[in-house]
């Protein structure tokens, strides 16, 4: 989401005050008008069920657009996806280094008979 101010310094359309310890932005006139000259047709709004529909256009949505999955819940679903692979990845690395692990008491244990047998001759 692109913010209004952001982190730019004298940005246009924004006043920033300090009062006491607090630092208040707020639009000037010409940027609430700018906003309110945006809506004054309505807007569209993203549902995805039928309730919703009908709760947009009571509340005065121009359109409504029906989606599959809202934007927001197919960010949520990728980090999901992403901590579910990492958490696979984790699994995997400490399986092989387990199995690692083995390989070198198992090459230790040879190590060891291999010596017994050869100061025994």
């Amino acid at each position: 989401m692109i913010p209004l101010s952001g982190d730019v310094a004298n940005s246009k359309g924004i006043i920033d005050e300090k009062i006491e310890s607090y630092s208040i932005k707020r639009g000037t006139s010409t940027l609430k008008r700018g906003l309110a000259h945006m809506l004054k047709n309505g807007v569209v709004m993203d549902v995805t069920t039928v309730e919703q529909a009908q709760i947009a256009e009571d509340s005065g949505a121009v359109s409504v657009m029906v989606l599959d999955k809202l934007p927001s819940d197919v960010e949520k679903q990728e980090v999901l996806q992403e901590l579910q692979a990492l958490e696979l990845s984790k699994k995997l690395w400490i399986q092989s280094q387990y199995l690692l692990w083995q390989n070198v008491e198992l090459v230790m244990y040879m190590k060891q008979k291999f010596c017994k047998k050869q100061m025994l001759t």
